[in-house]
Parts: C-alpha cells; sequence; structure tokens
C-alpha cells in the first residue's frame, strides 16, 4: 500500500483554508459566536478576539488573509476592525 500522496487530495486548492479552523468549521464565519459587536477605536487583536468569542490565533491568521501581518497587542483602528468584520458577517459599533 503506497502512503498518500498530495496529488491524490480531490479539493482544490482555492477551497483548501489556509490554516485550520477548529470544529471542522469551513469558514470563519462558521466560527464567531457573535454576530454583532461593538468596539472602541482603536483596539487590540487580542481584545477584539475577546470581543468577538473567538480563539485569537484564529484571528491573527484570518487577518493574515487581509496582508495584516498583526501580534496580539497590536492595535487596529476601527476601519480596518469594520472591514474584517464586514467580510465575515459580523456587524460592528463604534465606542465613543
Amino acid at each position: 500500500m503506497k502512503p498518500p500522496d498530495e496529488n491524490d487530495d480531490p479539493t482544490p486548492e482555492e477551497e483548501k483554508p489556509r490554516y485550520l479552523l477548529p470544529g471542522g468549521a469551513k469558514n470563519i464565519a462558521d466560527v464567531l459566536l457573535s454576530k454583532s459587536v461593538s468596539v472602541p477605536d482603536p483596539i487590540s487583536v487580542g481584545d477584539l478576539a475577546v470581543a468577538l468569542r473567538m480563539k485569537p490565533f484564529i484571528l491573527v491568521a484570518a487577518l493574515m488573509d487581509l496582508n495584516i501581518f498583526a501580534s496580539l497587542s497590536t492595535t487596529l483602528d476601527f476601519g480596518t476592525v469594520s472591514t474584517f468584520c464586514s467580510r465575515h458577517g459580523v456587524v460592528t459599533h463604534k465606542i465613543i
């Protein structure tokens, strides 16, 4: 019996996630527990993960898909947070 080869995988490359999502989720929207979030401006990546109720490493990986290379202590402005959340079906509200 030969070991499985990378070329034997029937899943097209564009459908494969770049990172592993918990629970067999297909996309970030399946991982997000909240559909609406109120955030201050600016907010750290770690605090945004808490607000979205998701694992921080998943948020960092999802930000990398937007070419935003951030650590947990990196602060994001409301525009960036709003863009990220709207792409994943979450409504954002700015805390003043």
